[in-house]
């Protein structure tokens, strides 16, 4: 009797508490360069949507992926300075094989240059805002049209409730805080404080949500309509990191590995269903083609404005070395000093 009192005490407590499930948003190992500093497995080509204005080789160069070293460090504006901005950039780092953790594995490192004596902060940001709908190079051979081509690279779908998110982080004693950015499918931003880098080593800091409720009893029961229901989507949109004003600035140096979410599926996909509504209807996969379509256009117009503005640097840049490499006596002459034409 008291075994099988024991054995209905755990079925109970099995229905009655929720099984979460952890999965890792984004690593760092991941994204590594494999092609011409390019990592192929979140290359995007934005050529597409450029027009017929930009020839076949500039339209070559309009790729760009979420290689740890192409991701910006964007200081708030009245930290921004020509020697902050300068100084302030992603890195990729291999871990000593001798390492207790992660041994032999790329990390991004970070360095920050802050100002001296005020509060500021800096976002460490992929080079485009990831995108959730984009299918990988399988999904369109298969004729896929939207798909999962960033997911663990930045996205997870199907995301409910969020117990908790981790990161491991290598801090090197500064008092700095973390705040760890997600939007969702709507586009609200979520800001998750996970503590201070004031510790030296690896250690995973964790946020818990103090307002996810574990028993299902205590829920409220969830009556909405099944289909057709689109999943929510957590997007990874960077790592924050801020300085007080009461500590001192100059560089600043930590390392990234990887950020992991336990949360409860936001849609069941463990119960058979008679009928296959998608397959009827087909309702969400044209809500996630008019997604996809938008992120592309958004993406790719973007990218396009930071392509001209990277070639007008280049431009400026080759003029500047062309100004440098004109003889002094030339390039500071007044008209009546120089040399008269024969």
């Amino acid at each position: 009797m008291k075994r099988l009192l024991a054995l209905l005490g755990f079925t109970l407590l099995l229905t009655t508490t929720v099984f979460a499930e952890t999965a890792t948003i984004i690593d760092f190992a991941d994204l590594t360069a494999d092609q011409d500093g390019l990592n192929t497995a979140t290359i995007i080509d934005y050529s597409s949507v450029a027009g017929t204005t930009y020839a076949d080789d500039e339209k070559a160069q309009m790729k760009e992926s979420l290689f740890v070293e192409s991701w910006d460090v964007v200081l708030n504006k009245s930290a921004q300075s020509v020697t902050n901005d300068r100084l302030s950039f992603t890195q990729s780092v291999i871990v000593k094989e001798t390492a207790k953790r992660f041994a032999g594995e790329q990390v991004m490192g970070v360095r920050v240059h802050f100002p001296e004596s005020f509060e500021s902060n800096a976002l460490v940001k992929p080079p485009f805002d990831i995108p959730a709908y984009m299918p990988s190079d399988e999904e369109l051979e298969q004729g896929i049209r939207s798909g999962n081509k960033f997911n663990n690279y930045g996205v997870l779908k199907n995301v409910g409730a969020i117990k908790s998110i981790s990161v491991n982080v290598y801090g090197r004693n500064f008092p700095h805080k973390l705040i760890l950015v997600f939007s969702d499918s709507d586009g609200n931003e979520k800001y998750v404080p996970v503590g201070d880098l004031n510790f030296n080593g690896w250690r995973t800091l964790t946020w818990n949500n103090p307002n996810y409720i574990t028993e299902v009893k205590y829920r409220e029961l969830n009556t909405a309509p099944i289909y057709p229901v689109t999943s929510n989507s957590l997007i990874f949109k960077g790592l924050l990191v801020k300085k007080s004003a009461n500590h001192k600035g100059g560089d600043f140096v930590s390392y990234f590995k990887n950020i992991d979410v336990t949360f409860d599926k936001a849609i069941r996909d463990d119960i058979e269903s008679d009928i296959d509504d998608e397959a009827v209807w087909g309702i969400l996969a044209n809500r996630e083609e008019a997604r996809r379509n938008n992120e592309l256009r958004t993406l790719g117009n973007s990218q396009i404005l930071e392509y001209l503005e990277q070639k007008k640097m280049d431009q400026l840049g080759s003029a500047v070395d062309k100004r440098e490499q004109i003889p002094l006596t030339e390039a500071t002459a007044t008209p009546d000093e120089q040399t008269p034409a024969e």
